[in-house]
């Protein structure tokens, strides 16, 4: 008779918790099987860019802030609240055309920060600039 052998490569906590459930990945095959789709999206989101002249569309702009988001929010699930405060704000970062979208980007990011205390993450300066426009905005009173 065949002996079975099993090896947890992964397992969730909190499910039911919508704001602290994490999934934790102890195998980087499974981890690359869950980015692997996000990365071809971007890959394909750069082959469009580069098709089109390196002219960014409203709906390519949402390809990759859609992208983004989705890496953001995996991060986040995996307890990766750095990359996921960073990649919120790449997200944003495509938003010029989509005011609404920019603004709900960079408070999520903000959101993230303060709840887990990496407010450290927002002084980098590829954060800085991404983030200037929104708190300028917030300073002034005026629309993003």
């Amino acid at each position: 008779m065949m002996e079975k052998n099993y090896e947890i490569v992964a397992w969730t906590k909190n499910i039911t918790d919508s704001e602290n459930a994490r999934l934790y990945v102890t195998d980087l095959d499974v981890e690359w099987a869950l980015l692997s789709p996000l990365c071809d999206e971007v890959s394909e989101c750069y082959k469009e860019l580069k098709k089109n002249g390196g002219m960014m569309s409203t709906g390519l702009a949402r390809r990759f802030a859609k992208v983004y988001e989705d890496s953001a929010r995996l991060d986040l699930f995996m307890g990766k609240v750095d990359y996921a405060i960073r990649f919120y704000l790449q997200a944003a970062g495509y938003c010029d055309k989509l005011p609404y979208e920019f603004r709900r980007l960079c408070e999520e990011a903000l959101s993230i920060a303060r709840k887990y205390r990496f407010e450290h993450v927002l002084k980098e300066e590829k954060c800085k600039a991404i983030l200037q426009p929104y708190l300028q905005c917030n300073l002034t009173g005026g629309a993003v």
